[in-house]
């Protein structure tokens, strides 16, 4: 019998499918990450296992699962239990520079991990750095495409300059761009936002260094929109795990 899990998980998949095929776009070009801050490491491994179970049946579109936490701490702790799943990993939450041998000890642990939120020359140097995996670090650009104060990001204006920096080191390869929009009841808010990264990247490939460049971009409340705007990865909590449980 399926579970509350898979009910949602098959109820996400078909919004991404109508929201792709909406902007006739391809749904399985369209990844799906688990935003799991507060999840334990065992409803994050039975949201995997209901995910390649519902794949298996034919019940879904076989998209790309990824799983993105926004603590270092969590990241770090859930790893070990995890890491069997063989799952794509992402920070999605700052970093700060005295955690970084914490979150890429517990990256290694996942298959092609990645930190989505490097916003400064200086952050981006010091992962190259401390980096000695077998293969360069993949991380993403996070872009403040709001301008609100309460959100990390570099400006859409600095961006294209940051990647270039990210190119030129040894150890990072760059993956792309992350955006949070800004909560709003107008659609086009949100939509404005995913418009300005999808632009940023635009930028960066007329430049040349933009060449297979991904848009992670949209959450439960705005997928649609993003959607239709270019996003490549759409991270999903609420939609997928109900209200987020409160850490004690």
């Amino acid at each position: 019998m399926p579970t509350p899990l898979h009910q949602r998980l098959r109820a996400t998949h078909q919004r991404l499918d109508d929201a792709a095929l909406k902007a006739e776009r391809n749904p399985v070009s369209i990844a799906l990450m688990l935003a799991t801050k507060t999840q334990t490491s065992g409803t994050i491994r039975a949201a995997v296992l209901a995910h390649r179970d519902l794949v298996a049946a034919g019940e879904v579109t076989p998209r790309a699962l990824h799983i993105g936490e926004n603590r270092v701490q969590e990241l770090s702790a859930k790893a070990p239990d995890l890491q069997d799943l063989q799952v794509t990993a992402h920070l999605i939450g700052p970093l700060q520079s005295n955690k970084i041998n914490h979150t890429l000890r517990a990256l290694v642990l996942h298959k092609d991990g990645s930190i989505d939120t490097v916003d400064t020359a200086e952050l981006a140097a010091r992962l190259s750095a401390r980096w000695d995996g077998k293969s360069p670090l993949p991380v993403m650009i996070q872009v403040n495409t709001s301008g609100e104060t309460s959100k990390s990001g570099t400006t859409p204006a600095d961006a294209p300059a940051l990647a270039q920096h990210i190119g030129q080191l040894p150890n990072l390869a760059l993956r792309g761009f992350m955006t949070i929009a800004r909560r709003s009841t107008d659609p086009d808010t949100a939509r404005n936002c995913f418009i300005t990264l999808a632009r940023v990247r635009e930028e960066v490939h007329i430049a040349g260094n933009g060449e297979g460049l991904v848009l992670s971009m949209g959450m439960s409340n705005d997928l649609e929109s993003a959607v239709a705007c270019g996003a490549d990865i759409v991270r999903i909590g609420t939609s997928v795990f109900g209200e987020r449980p409160t850490l004690a």
